[in-house]
């Protein structure tokens, strides 16, 4: 009989769980992040490749030997977002019991993902792809006029590893997805940008670094370095508060520098559920001023704030 090709989506499914232990597979509790459109996972060997000077079999320019190095892995998933739970794994600290608070905690838990394979060819061999010591090392939020809110989330992870029995399919949450229509952005929070609002794009990094040991090639904790959020936006322009936001002053001064906003909101809606972002202490990098020939004039800026704090009112 001939082969049966998997399909993405269709014979594979993505489910993950909070781990108590760094790198070690809490063993139930997996859910989904939100309506996955793509993972993608990329283990790396980081082999050595040994040279010598000319032996009796072999010259210089070819390899003699090879040396595995420190396993690695690195993977991502893109999501259109239905609920925000995810964020825990982001920030790091989650409070209350509704509506829920996520901020940033100095080390965020660590996660275990599943990637399985319900191989449909007729003799076949499944696949649950395992990888323990997950962490979120960035966080993407996109919200777009006409589309859906998304989600990409990029890991590392201390070991991958695979099994061929997988893990029974899991329910997804019936939930509407947020949308463009429910975005909004406030700046100061409690004041509605009255520019018309092309794209949001929230980036949270929390540059974290995999630490590996003498005595072994696999990865032994997992520690967050200098935390970064990141906000983009465009819009359509409509007078001179963001340029002068972003310069500080009409003409800028030698000693000046941009305006600092107590706090920038970005709020996503649908219908009684809402997730509200409220960062602290923002200013504009820098921004790109677009004039085209018949179109009307658009306004990028990009800015950095301080914290964040955000309320997911899942009711």
């Amino acid at each position: 009989m001939a082969n049966t090709e998997a399909v993405g989506g269709v014979d594979t499914f993505l489910l993950y769980a909070e781990e108590s232990t760094y790198n070690s597979d809490p063993g139930s509790g997996y859910v989904h992040f939100g309506h996955i459109k793509r993972f993608s996972h990329t283990p790396s060997n980081n082999m050595y490749y040994g040279r010598s000077f000319k032996g009796t079999t072999t010259g210089g320019r070819d390899i003699a030997k090879f040396a595995a190095g420190k396993l690695g892995v690195t993977a991502s998933a893109e999501f259109d977002v239905i609920q925000w739970q995810f964020l825990k794994f982001v920030l790091g600290s989650e409070s209350g019991t509704g509506p829920y608070q996520y901020s940033g905690a100095d080390v965020p838990p660590s996660i275990t993902l599943h990637r399985c394979i319900d191989n449909p060819g007729a003799s076949a061999t499944d696949q649950d792809l395992i990888i323990t010591g997950a962490v979120i090392n960035s966080c993407t939020v996109r919200c777009s006029v006409g589309e859906q809110v998304s989600c990409t989330l990029d890991f590392l992870g201390a070991l991958v590893a695979y099994d061929t029995t997988i893990l029974g399919a899991v329910a997804l949450p019936d939930r509407n997805l947020f949308t463009f229509a429910g975005g909004s952005i406030e700046l100061p929070d409690g004041s509605a940008i009255s520019n018309i609002i092309d794209s949001v794009e929230i980036t949270v990094s929390n540059n974290y670094e995999i630490l590996y040991g003498v005595g072994s090639r696999l990865g032994q904790n997992a520690k967050p370095k200098a935390r970064e959020y990141k906000i983009r936006f465009t819009l359509k322009y409509l007078d001179n508060d963001m340029l002068d936001k972003l310069l500080g002053a009409s003409t800028p001064t030698a000693a000046g520098g941009p305006t600092e906003s107590a706090t920038i909101a970005l709020k996503f809606e649908e219908g009684d559920k809402s997730c509200d972002f409220v960062f602290s202490g923002f200013v504009f990098d820098e921004g790109t001023f677009t004039d085209e020939l018949n179109e009307v004039l658009t306004e990028d800026l990009r800015g950095t704030a301080k914290t964040l704090i955000a309320t997911d009112d899942r009711t």
